[in-house]
């Protein structure tokens, strides 16, 4: 597996994570099987991260896999181009199929019809190094890439930085400000808020307040990936005086 990144080796406390954090997942959050076999060829796509990914079919199996992922944390972003003429994955009856990497990191999508499958790529979390898990949905048909992918809107961990997570429960603002435990409502739509926590340490003294946080104002990035560019709150509970914060403010996070 070639990826454009630091993964080389990982050590068996690290697999043994990602084993754990892959068991059990296959089959969630990609479409109900319908039957559907494809015609051989390439296949093109794109993920809703904005990477491109893409496979050749032949005689019911899948013979090459090429994806990209952001796979945040220290692991960062790569591509990915997989040679399975050895152990190619079948393609099922029902039209699903299934890949798993070397990383425990896999691949599964569905034949909605002849000529377009839909599926996830997932890199599940792991310890050594720090790497979150991450999900990204993809679509792909034969001989072309489709257009109609929604891109993810993702928030910002802190100004000039994406955020690895789509429900970020920890945002990082100005001023050493910090937003955390968030719940969020309606996150990936042009509005969305959240409650939980604020927190701010001044002269060695941490200050905590209950917090209403609403991210607006997606921007889309050059990758295809969205942003909430608006970041605005409001905080409940004393707030000493001399501290530099506010109890209503609007921050641009780009």
């Amino acid at each position: 597996m070639a990826w454009r990144r630091r993964t080389l080796v990982v050590a068996a406390l690290a697999l043994l994570t990602l084993a754990l954090g892959a068991a059990g997942a296959r089959g969630q959050g990609v479409p109900a099987a319908t039957g559907a076999l494809p015609a051989d060829g390439e296949w093109l796509g794109v993920t809703n991260g904005g990477y491109t990914m893409g496979f050749v079919v032949a005689g019911g199996q899948i013979t090459k896999l090429h994806f990209g992922v952001d796979a945040g944390g220290s692991c960062g972003a790569g591509e990915a181009t997989e040679e399975l003429a050895e152990h190619p994955p079948q393609i099922e009856p029902d039209g699903s199929w299934y890949f798993t990497g070397a990383l425990f990191e896999f691949v599964e999508g569905v034949f909605v019809a002849p000529e377009r499958t839909e599926g996830r790529i997932v890199t599940p979390g792991r310890s050594l190094p720090s790497c979150p898990y991450t999900e990204a949905n993809f679509a792909a048909e034969l001989g072309r890439v489709p257009t109609d992918v929604k891109p993810e809107v993702l928030a910002l961990r802190h100004r000039g930085a994406r955020h690895a997570e789509l429900r970020p429960n920890l945002i990082l603002a100005k001023h050493g400000l910090s937003f955390y435990r968030l719940k969020w409502k309606d996150f990936g739509e042009r509005v969305t808020t959240a409650k939980g926590k604020a927190g701010l340490s001044v002269h060695g003294q941490r200050h905590v307040w209950k917090v209403t946080a609403r991210l607006s104002r997606p921007v889309l990035q050059p990758a295809g990936y969205e942003v909430y560019s608006t970041l605005a709150y409001t905080l409940r509970g004393p707030i000493k005086p001399g501290l530099p914060i506010r109890r209503h403010a609007v921050i641009d996070m780009l």
